[in-house]
């Protein structure tokens, strides 16, 4: 019995040699043009060391090389590694702004039953700096200013029409 078909075809395979498999004989490499394996699968490593470029002129179309009479052999080496740099988390101390962003990060936050307590702010702010340090991220405590279109004024009462 073939493994391949098994695992594929459930109940529905009949009896076969794994040589005879059709599934596997349906496979097609593109890389050394033969039936049985995928490209993945490939035994043919010589030919897939050709279709990799090691030098950037193998990139280039050879008519192109001609033209501009490009001789030279530059090697590819590994690619730089570009380190994406994220932008700081900025929030205000306020323990709201604070419990806010421990949840969105899945930290419990310390939550006390005074409003703004200083010891909840320090314990927030510094479980949040050390989770965001670990994760490679900073943080940065901003004030909060307040526009002055924002504040309260109190509204007269209409008189009543009579």
């Amino acid at each position: 019995m073939c493994d391949k078909c098994f695992s594929t075809l459930k109940h529905l395979v009949k009896p076969h040699d794994a040589a005879l498999c059709p599934l596997k004989r349906a496979l097609y490499c593109g890389v050394c043009a033969a039936y049985g394996h995928s490209p993945a699968a490939c035994p043919d490593t010589v030919t897939q060391m050709f279709r990799v470029p090691h030098y950037m002129e193998q990139l280039i179309p050879p008519s192109l090389m001609a033209e501009y009479g490009i001789t030279s052999r530059t090697p590819i080496g590994p690619l730089p590694k570009s380190e994406l740099s994220l932008a700081p988390m900025c929030l205000t101390e306020t323990s709201e702004s604070l419990r806010a962003a421990l949840i969105s990060i899945d930290v419990k936050p310390k939550i006390c039953q005074a409003q703004n307590s200083k010891e909840e702010i320090k314990v927030n702010k510094a479980r949040l700096i050390t989770e965001m340090e670990s994760v490679g991220r900073k943080v940065e405590f901003i004030e909060q200013v307040v526009p002055p279109y924002t504040q309260k004024y109190k509204l007269k009462k209409k008189a009543a029409a009579s």
